[in-house]
């Protein structure tokens, strides 16, 4: 790649979401290597002269993203750049306009659950998938990924390339459980679980919280509250999850590592990064083998088979009783987790940026 080669990283989320975490680490490691400018579709938010803002076109009250996505943004783009990666397979018709051009995808689950998403989302999904497939190279996180937009969207493998996420090795990492319980104000001889993430269906939050109720431990919920969730916590009377919202990088760090277990019963990935950030952590991880999952996770001592209240609270039981248990997917997450890195992650799309450029 020549020197004067200029990229640009187009991305529409704030580094909080997973999109948006895989955006801004991926473009830290990158521009330590490469001229490359972060180009971001939406409202101001800091002065950074490192990001080139582009506000909303489109105020329209309802769909105002989706339709700022679709119409207005392409055709803002500036056309000054050699090379247009795209972060997320949502922003993929920037690339009819723009070439040549890298999409990233993260998923297809609006396409492939149907009926957990609106019928706007799936249309405006599928319109992008078509946009995609202009792209020069797309970019999977996952075998996993890749493999579904081989099947159900007809893509050429050779177009795809996997290259796996990573995470913040100084901020998740190992640490002393006692000591971080006491900064976090939990109690030392308590039970404490913790689920991490949205309250999607494919998530199966509900199924997890039913499981929990009646046992003698507090689950620690970080992520949004749905209405639903809210209802079923009244019905059931579950009065043993703790709801903790907008935590920063280090503070989850610290609630990965003050659990006894972290759980994620999750039926559908395209990655699954709260899984490898409590790996780092040195949580022990109860999870599915669904979906990217058991590319995260490895070969895993105990998972959930059956996505079920019964099975989750038996699995749970089964690890909590069982120090040894523990150790061995503990020592396992960890060496696990070191095949991980934004390092990596950066090293392996430079390669993609490469094959387009050459």
């Amino acid at each position: 790649m020549k020197k004067s080669t200029r990229i640009a990283l187009i991305n529409d989320y704030n580094e909080k979401t997973g999109i948006g975490k895989y955006a801004c680490n991926l473009f830290n490691e990158l521009e330590k290597k490469i001229d490359i400018k972060m180009v971001y579709l939406g409202k101001k938010e800091n002065e950074n002269e490192k990001i080139k803002f582009i506000g909303e076109g489109i105020n329209f009250p309802v769909l105002k993203k989706t339709l700022n996505t679709h119409y207005y943004y392409p055709k803002k783009i500036p056309k000054e750049y050699d090379l247009f990666h795209l972060s997320n397979q949502f922003i993929s018709k920037i690339a009819e306009n723009n070439s040549p051009s890298i999409v990233s995808c993260m998923d297809i689950i609006p396409f492939v659950l149907k009926k957990h998403y609106p019928l706007a989302m799936r249309i405006f999904l599928e319109r992008s998938m078509k946009s995609m497939k202009k792209a020069e190279k797309i970019i999977s996180i996952s075998d996993f990924t890749k493999k579904e937009l081989i099947e159900k969207f007809g893509i050429d493998k050779k177009k795809i390339k996997t290259v796996y996420l990573g995470y913040d090795k100084k901020i998740f990492r190992e640490k002393n459980k006692n000591k971080t319980r006491k900064k976090l104000g939990l109690e030392k001889e308590k039970t404490y679980l913790l689920n991490v993430g949205s309250e999607e269906k494919r998530k199966n939050v509900n199924e997890l919280l039913k499981a929990v109720k009646d046992m003698d431990l507090t689950l620690i919920r970080i992520g949004e509250q749905r209405t639903e969730t809210k209802k079923l916590i009244e019905k059931e009377n579950i009065n043993n999850v703790l709801y903790i919202n907008d935590v920063s990088e280090q503070k989850l760090s610290d609630y990965y590592t003050a659990v006894d277990l972290s759980v994620f019963p999750s039926g559908y990935e395209g990655f699954g990064l709260p899984i490898l950030e409590a790996m780092a952590c040195s949580s022990p991880v109860l999870t599915t083998n669904q979906a990217s999952i058991p590319e995260i996770t490895g070969k895993n001592p105990i998972s959930i088979e059956k996505i079920n209240e019964s099975e989750i609270k038996e699995k749970i039981k089964t690890v909590l009783t069982n120090k040894s248990l523990q150790k061995s997917i503990k020592r396992k997450g960890l060496k696990q987790a070191e095949k991980f890195s934004w390092k990596k992650c950066a090293k392996k799309t430079l390669e993609v940026y490469e094959s387009v450029l050459k």
